[in-house]
């Protein structure tokens, strides 16, 4: 089945913006890598390969409906930081704005009465409510243990 010229559009958007987070995500690995923060470096590399998955999830979709993926330019990603708690806030931040973008894909999909494009994405709506709980559960527990 063909995708609709304005959803593939929608769809070829998010595409890109998974690839552009994988970018912010080696942005703010460098750093701490750098500042030995191994552990947070760690995490964002992680980070950085799921977004890598999501991106190849997006593309095989635009391929599966017949729709040809392209790629946009793709902003300049996030200023890493060699501190933590800000980069997991920016991180937080990050998420939660693809959160938006994607929310907004969901309901372009209803409105265009696609249902298999909304089956579809609640993978990704499930991605992004988990990757949201990691970021807030990781800023409180170092927000915490800088409060003792």
């Amino acid at each position: 089945m063909n995708l609709d010229p304005s959803l593939e559009s929608m769809f070829v958007e998010q595409m890109n913006r998974e690839f552009s987070n994988l970018l912010a995500y080696e942005a703010l690995e460098a750093p701490l890598k750098a500042a030995n923060w191994d552990g947070c470096a760690k995490f964002f590399h992680k980070s950085g390969q799921d977004e890598f998955q999501h991106y190849e999830k997006f593309n095989d979709f635009l391929v599966d409906r017949n729709a040809t993926p392209r790629f946009v330019a793709v902003p300049q990603p996030i200023t890493g930081t060699t501190d933590p708690l800000y980069a997991f806030e920016s991180a937080l931040s990050l998420e939660t704005e693809n959160t938006g973008h994607i929310k907004e894909l969901s309901v372009a999909c209803e409105n265009a009465e696609d249902e298999d494009a909304c089956l579809w994405l609640a993978w990704a709506l499930e991605e992004q409510r988990k990757s949201e709980r990691e970021l807030i559960d990781i800023a409180l527990q170092m927000l915490f243990a800088d409060a003792v």
